[in-house]
């Protein structure tokens, strides 16, 4: 959301903890929002990841600056979970 609005098409990077991010557009950890301004990404694996959005307005210039930028961040930590197979989630007849 940006003034009340979605943010579509805006760049959401999303940075594991130890990893780099490759130039240009990250297709592993780099997504666009769609014309909602939602975003998914899954974790392949528990770490600390950062996420962040960087957004920006060339109309709001002025003397001295050619556009405004905008920037959130937010640190998720997903933890180690199991993965449970199949025959882990079937359920016993008593």
């Amino acid at each position: 959301m940006f003034e009340e609005k979605p943010l579509a098409n805006a760049r959401v990077t999303f940075i594991p903890r130890g990893q780099q991010l490759a130039e240009g557009f990250d297709e592993k950890f780099e997504r666009r929002t769609d014309d909602k301004g939602v975003v998914e990404f899954t974790p392949t694996e528990a770490n600390l990841i950062l996420v962040a959005v960087h957004h920006q307005e060339p109309e709001r210039s002025g003397e001295g600056y050619d556009s405004t930028y905008y920037s959130a961040t937010l640190t998720v930590a997903v933890p180690e979970v199991p993965f449970l197979t199949p025959a882990a989630t079937t359920s016993v007849a008593k």
